[in-house]
């Protein structure tokens, strides 16, 4: 008898459910490895490109698919005289350090348009009450106006509106001074400030 080794009854039912997970985890397995037709390897191809955001070349696209670099150089050619002909709004190109779906060029006048429009700016002030926030969080209102030496309604209310900042509490003190401030350190929060 071996020592350590728990010895239990192998019954009928558990070797019968073995075999079923066995085949399912085959089937699996085969859905996997089996080979793709070609009109689903374009379709994963261009899926991974458009997700991508960024240009991919060959190899980086061999190590997703592991299909081969002449079959992707194939398949993208095709996609790409497909997306030319269509002539619609997307088109996918070869750039410098591979492939990129991009907008048509022919739209790039109203693309401009969207791109121009800037999201509001935070004031000085605001930038000032975010940066005390920032620095002695939790703080109270009360004590963000004596730093400041201002009155801060207006401007809290405007980082409360912007989700810059959040009451996190309470406080029963002096008037004025009936919540507690805290800043949210998310990249959301940051990219206004150029951060």
């Amino acid at each position: 008898m071996n020592k350590g080794f728990l010895s239990l009854p192998v019954t009928q039912d558990i070797i019968v459910r073995m075999t079923q997970n066995e085949r399912l985890y085959d089937r699996i397995n085969t859905l996997y490895k089996e080979p793709m037709e070609k009109e689903r390897k374009r379709a994963l191809l261009e899926s991974i490109l458009f997700i991508s955001g960024t240009p991919l070349n060959l190899k980086d696209l061999q190590k997703i698919t592991e299909f081969s670099t002449g079959e992707i150089s194939f398949l993208i050619n095709e996609l790409m005289a497909e997306y030319r002909d269509r002539k619609g709004g997307i088109l996918l190109v070869e750039v410098a350090e591979g492939y990129q779906m991009v907008s048509n060029p022919e739209y790039s006048h109203w693309i401009k348009k969207l791109k121009a429009t800037t999201p509001q700016k935070l004031s000085i002030a605001a930038l000032e009450t975010l940066s005390i926030v920032a620095y002695r969080q939790p703080i109270t209102k009360a004590e963000l106006e004596q730093l400041r030496g201002v009155n801060s309604d207006g401007v809290i209310k405007s980082l409360l509106e912007r989700r810059f900042v959040r009451i996190v509490g309470t406080f029963t003190g002096p008037p004025g001074s009936s919540f507690s401030i805290s800043g949210s350190r998310t990249s959301r929060n940051c990219r206004p400030c150029g951060i």
